[in-house]
């Protein structure tokens, strides 16, 4: 079964046409599925948060519409095929949400909504730490110190105890990869893989 798939582009000022995608529409003959951004910090780079909240609201819209089997708020059941009707609001949009033309699909309805999501959707991705980001040694001993004296008995016991059960499940798994490493060494060296007749 034929499946097609549509952008979702929020459009701040349509004179400059700067675009950014926000979500993607998939939908066959029975069903309808949509997907938007979960973070939305590249969005605001466009636009207002009064924007935002606006987008966020046409989000929601969007996933109930889905969940009726209808491809955008305002649309109706109709015996006009859905490509056709999503095409026709495609080319009549110009407001600050635009949806690009339906391009079809053979791939089946789920795993074309993944793949639309990895191509189209970009997400910002965490920035890993630098070393400026994390507290000199001192201050976090000056930390641990101040919240030693605070604490609890009991938690301080909990926590000492946490402390040796992890350290004794690391060497454990230490000392079970250098044995198996040992073993492997011993095998390669001592041990032919192959008996060849003399």
């Amino acid at each position: 079964m034929a499946s097609r798939y549509s952008i979702i582009q929020y459009v701040p000022n349509p004179i400059a046409d700067e675009r950014i995608n926000i979500g993607v529409l998939v939908f066959d003959r029975h069903n309808v599925k949509v997907h938007f951004l979960s973070n939305w910090n590249r969005v605001s780079c466009f636009g207002s948060q009064a924007d935002i909240k606006t987008l966020k609201d046409f989000a929601h819209r969007m996933q109930e519409s889905a969940e009726k089997g209808l491809l955008f708020p305002g649309d109706e059941p109709s015996d006009r095929p859905k490509h056709e009707r999503l095409l026709e609001v495609s080319l009549g949009w110009i407001n600050s949400i635009q949806f690009t033309q339906p391009r079809g699909s053979l791939e089946p309805i789920d795993s074309l909504l993944d793949d639309v999501i990895q191509t189209y959707l970009l997400e910002p991705q965490p920035k890993l730490k630098s070393s400026d980001d994390f507290p000199e040694p001192e201050q976090e001993l000056g930390r641990v110190t101040v919240w030693l004296k605070q604490a609890k008995p009991e938690d301080i016991a909990q926590i000492v105890q946490l402390g040796a059960d992890l350290l004794t499940q690391i060497i454990t798994e230490e000392k079970n990869k250098s044995h198996s490493q040992d073993n492997e060494t011993f095998h390669r060296q001592y041990i032919p893989t192959k008996l060849t007749p003399h």
